[in-house]
């Protein structure tokens, strides 16, 4: 995907200090079942990239990366967290090794309602509770939760949704003996139901699966990462992830991912820390869509006007701006702003 021309030199702004980049991994590896995920080739790509001392990468666990900007403390450029989704028993046969084996730290989100289902048909493609315990003994891991009912949420009313997340709770609490302290959503899908529940339940952050670097402007609501499934598991796509910066921006429409309109209408307004000379070099990509209008409404707001409609069920749109490279090096960075956007049948 082309993503834009440099130009003269971009500013940084005050974000730049301490964010982050986090993954979201799936299956890694078992390249025959039909779950989404890495080649365990191109995993070890990955891995071999980001620890070779001359990359400069700097692996950290999310409570670092949060902590840093709660704290305004440096983080390096680099700075990346990994997070593997979905209770996938490929988890501990092929990521867990390299990861210990590295010294890598990790987060991951486990579905209580999945391993229960699991641990009563016998089905090995998902992690048992004993599998998740062996992994939390260790210091590089943070275990997170997701929903009990790993399903799509676009038809549950706050009432439900409410109640499996209080289930996976419970069945957390009761097996890990402690309580988790980050949240996935299910597909990376929200509702406005569903982010107020998730918002009374304490979390120290939640996390969805829409693209861009993490700042100190990004919701802790729903957090970005960049997915690492199927086409987007290629080292280079990594290499220039890995140095992307936040897109600060506010009034983010629609504020849910599941959408009700076809296309949808979305919107944000630029923080002033980007300057009017950087604005005018953004650029916005949808996935499947032929065509795409910026539209300028007031001085920093800006709606994107789509030609067609997602044909999916999924859509993605991510707008960038060229940011400064690294001192010493000409390797582009970029603004990123990612949008997912869940289409519920008929829509």
């Amino acid at each position: 995907m082309f993503y834009g021309v440099m130009g003269a030199r971009a500013e940084t702004t005050p974000e730049d200090l301490n964010s982050a980049v986090v993954y979201a991994y799936f299956r890694v590896g078992d390249d025959d079942r039909a779950v989404p995920g890495i080649s365990t080739d191109d995993f070890k790509l990955q891995i071999d990239e980001i620890t070779n001392p001359d990359n400069d990468y700097n692996l950290v666990s999310v409570d670092t990366i949060l902590k840093a900007q709660d704290n305004n403390s440096p983080l390096p450029p680099r700075s990346i967290s990994l997070t593997f989704e979905g209770s996938d028993s490929s988890f501990i046969r092929n990521a867990f090794p390299l990861l210990k084996d590295n010294n890598i730290p990790f987060t991951l989100f486990i579905s209580a309602g999945l391993i229960d289902q699991a641990e009563k048909t016998g089905d090995t493609s998902i992690l048992t509770w004993n599998d998740v315990r062996t992994i939390a003994k260790s210091n590089l891991a943070t275990i997170g939760m997701t929903s009990y009912a790993y399903n799509h949420v676009d038809d549950k009313n706050a009432e439900s949704l409410a109640a499996d997340t209080n289930r996976a709770r419970e069945r957390f609490r009761t097996e890990m003996k402690t309580e988790p302290r980050y949240f996935s959503y299910p597909y990376g899908e929200t509702t406005r139901d569903y982010l107020n529940v998730i918002s009374k339940q304490g979390f120290v952050a939640s996390f969805g699966q829409q693209s861009g670097a993490i700042g100190k402007s990004s919701p802790r609501s729903i957090l970005p990462r960049y997915t690492v499934v199927d086409s987007f598991t290629d080292l280079d796509r990594f290499k220039m992830t890995a140095l992307s910066l936040p897109f600060p921006v506010s009034d983010i429409e629609p504020s849910t991912t599941v959408i009700t309109t076809n296309p949808p209408h979305p919107g944000f307004t630029v923080s002033s820390e980007i300057s009017d000379t950087d604005l005018k070099k953004m650029k916005c990509f949808a996935s499947g869509i032929d065509k795409l209008d910026i539209e300028k409404i007031g001085a920093r707001h800006f709606e994107i006007r789509f030609s067609n409609a997602f044909e999916d069920s999924k859509g993605r749109l991510n707008c960038t701006l060229p940011a400064a490279p690294l001192d010493g090096t000409d390797e582009p960075r970029w603004r990123w702003l990612g949008f997912l956007f869940a289409i519920p049948d008929g829509t």
